[in-house]
């Protein structure tokens, strides 16, 4: 939870606390101040960026200043240096990241205890960015919102393993509420907190120095026998929830700018996710497109002879009144037809589509809508692309105001524009492999050329889509960017 994200390099947060409480006010009385440092997002494994292999952090650091309030309302201020303060690698914590978790020793005694493990710090200079106090509220434990376990359970062995079931595991022991738990060595103790459970969780132990206690964090899926085909054994991503969302590590295409489009990342994600065993399950990939001055000839010729044989049309809509008057979300139903057949396809709720339809059809420019229809009236095939908002988001600085909605408007409706995002085409299956994507370009080419665009940038498509690829490719264009989505079986 804290600090949140934070540029690794550029960007550290400074926490304040009232620490008043734990300082004893009495005449005479002595008080040590000692702080717990771990490596925690500086130096975890995850943080592997170009030139680095593994941590780039080497040393944990701590910067501090103590604020003392005297009765006649004095300050003064003690802060942390190379003269008054010692540091040393000691404490019952020997290590604590944001992936790898803690590891404790309980036989070890606090840092401050261990004085002889203590000698003057040295200065670290590994971090170059700048110290901002945090903001917003401070994060607090609220014990008075402690949950209580639905259920704990000892477990030790399994019974009705197959080749098609993991089998269950076999419980030798269920606790009642406020119960003590025993563990036995080689049993496991789960401690279950029911679905959607977000927290802190926190165990008092008592067990001989050197016993050895591994704690994790578990999801729990209870169905029958285990079975190994039921399509959960395994992990993938990043994938969306439809196809609306974004998908996809970036892997290839850093050089260029990011869109509005497409999921951006670091490059050290895809060393994270490569080093925990993730391996490839599919890419997409994006396409810089060069539109022709004018409809190519040919291309014209066989929109004409589509629309002629199969009967169809283009029916352009001005706005999205009309648009929702006279299809509804007919226009969801034929997206979501047309990509059954796609990567981690998962069909759209009626929800989900009311939920995009709002979103997206009051920021579309209609010109930019294509739509195609049969003699019926019915939506057979949907195209769609809208200005490049890239910059105006940056310029934006993540706020909507005071001005940010100035920027948004401008680049949504300008008349002229240099790049251009074409989001989707799709036709309904029972209309594929009849040419109807000849009529996107028809219609779309002269409204391209209209508007002074002189690059399109596709969103992903997979890259064994070979149609959608080749419909793009009979133009002037380049590969640019490549995304990944991985998977790992987990036994």
């Amino acid at each position: 939870l804290k600090p949140g994200f934070t540029h690794y390099a550029k960007t550290k947060r400074s926490f304040t606390y009232d620490i008043t409480q734990a300082i004893s006010t009495q005449a005479g009385a002595e008080n040590v101040l000692a702080v717990q440092v771990t490596p925690g997002w500086w130096a975890d494994k995850i943080i592997t960026p170009g030139g680095h292999d593994g941590m780039i952090g080497k040393k944990v650091a701590f910067r501090g200043v103590v604020e003392l309030t005297f009765d006649d309302g004095s300050k003064q201020y003690y802060g942390s240096n190379t003269t008054d303060w010692k540091a040393g690698i000691a404490g019952p914590v020997k290590h604590a990241a944001i992936f790898d978790g803690e590891e404790y020793d309980a036989r070890e005694v606090p840092g401050y205890e261990n004085l002889q493990a203590l000698a003057t710090p040295e200065k670290n200079t590994e971090f170059n960015g700048e110290i901002l106090p945090s903001d917003g509220a401070e994060i607090y434990l609220r014990h008075d919102l402690a949950l209580n376990p639905q259920k704990a359970y000892n477990w030790k062995g399994v019974t009705g393993e197959s080749e098609t079931d993991f089998g269950k595991v076999v419980v030798t022991k269920e606790y009642q509420p406020g119960e003590e738990m025993v563990i036995a060595p080689g049993e496991t103790l789960v401690v279950d907190f029911g679905q959607n459970c977000a927290g802190v969780p926190s165990f008092l132990f008592s067990a001989k120095a050197g016993t050895k206690l591994t704690c994790l964090p578990a999801e729990l899926l209870n169905d029958g026998n285990g079975s190994k085909e039921r399509g959960m054994d395994g992990l993938n991503g990043p994938v969306g929830f439809t196809d609306f969302d974004h998908e996809g590590l970036l892997l290839e295409g850093y050089e260029y700018p990011a869109v509005m489009a497409s999921l951006y990342n670091y490059p050290y994600y895809v060393r994270h996710m490569e080093s925990y065993g993730l391996t490839k399950e599919a890419d997409w990939v994006e396409l810089q497109v060069y539109p022709p001055q004018g409809c190519p000839e040919r291309l014209d010729r066989i929109a004409n002879i589509v629309k002629e044989r199969s009967h169809v049309r283009v029916d352009k809509v001005k706005n999205s009144r009309e648009l929702v008057r006279k299809y509804g979300i007919e226009y969801m139903d034929v997206i979501d037809e047309a990509y059954q057949k796609l990567y981690n396809f998962q069909p759209m709720t009626i929800a989900q589509k009311n939920y995009y339809k709002n979103m997206y059809f009051p920021i579309l420019n209609f010109d930019f809508v294509t739509i195609v229809v049969n003699e019926k009236d019915e939506i057979v095939g949907v195209g769609l692309g809208m200005p490049d908002i890239s910059n105006a988001l940056r310029k934006c600085d993540g706020k909507l105001f005071p001005f940010g909605w100035y920027h948004l408007l401008k680049a949504l409706k300008a008349k002229q524009m240099k790049s251009f995002s074409f989001l989707l085409i799709a036709v309904r299956p029972d209309y594929q492999n009849m040419g109807i994507n000849a009529l996107f370009l028809q219609d779309q080419i002269p409204i391209i050329n209209r508007y002074g665009i002189r690059k399109l940038e596709t969103t992903n498509m997979l890259e064994d889509n070979k149609k959608i690829i080749d419909f793009f490719s009979q133009f002037d264009h380049k590969i640019h960017k490549r995304h990944r989505a991985y998977i790992k079986t987990i036994d």
